[in-house]
């Protein structure tokens, strides 16, 4: 009983610090990204992201073939020596080449579906990403396993920074559509070279060892999922590009991207804490299910205010920030933004499946979750994009996310019940909070600085809410029991 405390002590320290750190580095990562999207857009038309977003999908296809689930290999094994992972080091360059040379064979093809020549050279340029990423994602994967959040928060930080700049400066040169794909490919480099410098970690001659075939068993189940994954989440980009043009799809893409970009700078450091965390605590099933849910709470309490305000303020929001030409995005915004609340816990599924090393049943759930998905996005495409989103929430989300987190509960130490007894709270503060935002809303001028308000109190009227509950009282003081002495360390809070 002694070491079990001992552990979780240990590990609570370790991942309230990582956590801090993390949310630290994203949250100014948001506010660049933010302010990034908003000048690119006002920068760039429609055509220019709509021509990016028509190679995307492909691009994010091939991407699955660099990584092959061997980063998160990497970070759910018990053990791992050298020879392993300069195994799988040399195994993400390897398919880095591969997948490069094929992305310029294939960009004419590319060309002809879409009926547009520039995609042709926007596809074969992006093939040098590919080579960047299976240089750095196993070093990214030591340094996440390590708890190493204070390096991977400079890596994130620094790179976008810099591709981000050059992305404007582009941009601002009359560059168009090319500032995009050099911001991304800029980004990809700085990672890679601070990747290998943080971790201080070299790959060697791949070893002898017993486990390779149970990595690449793991990674390749989990690589199956992402496949699987990949036809849920870019179908719907395909088949509007195809069917309805580039400024249909720039319109989607838009409001698709100016959504999830927010939520995924806040969830994705508590994603990167999560895995390591489960991974070392999932023989000891109280303090499995305790790290489980309190970082599921964690990511519903920062994101869920944020998806209250871009719902409630949905038309306002748009055309204040980003002009009137994009009035289009904000019912499409709107509509997506009902499914973001059901994101973080489809998300945390991934966890459960993962560190439980139950990427087979993760793979199969995540074939029938793709073809429901794909179904929904057929069945809008006659309504334009916002058919598509509509039916995207309605058959997708409404229909997959309950059945997920069933299989995902259905076995080990978390049930569907704690899941959804640590949610309740936080469904009535979410309720709350609109009626709040809605109201205010039309007592204030259409104006930026009434935006700034609306934002504050969406999150100042979910705490509100949560304090009113006695269930939401708890999770409040269990995050600052936990979480003030990492802000302390860190310098957000004063000792004296």
């Amino acid at each position: 009983m002694a070491d079990e405390a001992s552990q979780r002590s240990g590990l609570k320290r370790a991942s309230t610090h990582g956590a801090a750190i993390s949310l630290g580095s994203q949250l100014g990562k948001f506010g660049a990204q933010l302010a990034y999207q908003i000048l690119l857009a006002r920068m760039l038309s429609p055509q220019d992201f709509g021509v990016v977003a028509m190679a995307a999908p492909i691009l994010a296809f091939l991407q699955l073939f660099t990584e092959l689930g061997l980063s998160q290999a990497t970070i759910q094994r018990p053990q791992i020596g050298q020879g392993e992972l300069s195994f799988l080091f040399w195994i993400n360059v390897g398919a880095g080449v591969l997948l490069g040379l094929a992305t310029i064979a294939i960009s004419p093809l590319v060309g002809a579906f879409y009926g547009d020549l520039h995609v042709v050279g926007v596809t074969a340029v992006s093939g040098a990403m590919f080579v960047l990423s299976g240089l750095s994602s196993q070093h990214l994967a030591l340094l996440n396993r390590n708890l190493a959040f204070g390096k991977l928060a400079i890596i994130d930080l620094c790179a976008f920074i810099l591709g981000a700049l050059a992305g404007l400066l582009l941009a601002g040169a009359g560059v168009g559509y090319w500032s995009i794909l050099i911001a991304q490919a800029i980004t990809s480099l700085i990672t890679m070279v601070l990747a290998w410098v943080l971790s201080r970690w070299r790959p060697g001659k791949p070893a002898g060892g017993k486990d390779w075939r149970a990595l690449l068993g793991f990674g390749g189940n989990l690589t199956g999922f992402n496949i699987a994954n990949f036809f849920a989440r870019n179908a719907d980009n395909i088949l509007i590009g195809r069917f309805s043009g580039g400024v249909a799809l720039g319109l989607y893409d838009r409001a698709y991207k100016l959504l999830l970009a927010p939520l995924t700078q806040i969830s994705t450091p508590l994603s990167r804490v999560a895995m390591p965390l489960l991974a070392k605590t999932r023989d000891t099933p109280a303090l499995y299910r305790t790290a489980y849910i309190r970082t599921l709470e964690a990511v519903v309490t920062l994101t869920y205010p944020c998806v209250v305000f871009a719902v409630a303020t949905h038309e306002q929001l748009i055309v204040t920030v980003l002009g009137e030409k994009w009035r289009g995005v904000a019912p499409i915004f709107a509509i997506l933004g009902v499914g973001a609340f059901f994101a973080p816990i489809g998300n945390s599924t991934g966890w459960l499946f993962i560190s439980q090393n139950r990427t087979r049943q993760m793979r199969n759930w995540g074939v029938l979750s793709s073809l429901l998905f794909v179904t929904s996005f057929v069945v809008g495409l006659r309504w334009g994009p916002i058919g598509v989103a509509s039916c995207y929430i309605g058959i997708g989300i409404v229909v997959q996310g309950p059945m997920v987190l069933w299989a995902a509960t259905r076995e080990g130490p978390v049930a569907l019940r704690d899941v959804l007894q640590a949610l309740a709270p936080h469904a009535l503060a979410a309720v709350s909070a609109f009626t709040v935002e809605f109201v205010l809303q039309g007592a204030l001028p259409q104006t930026f600085g009434s935006l700034v308000v609306l934002f504050a109190t969406a999150y100042a009227s979910y705490v509100g809410a949560l304090l009113a509950i006695p269930g939401g009282r708890g999770i409040l003081q269990e995050f600052w029991h936990y979480g003030k002495p990492a802000l302390t360390r860190i310098g957000i809070l004063r000792t004296d």
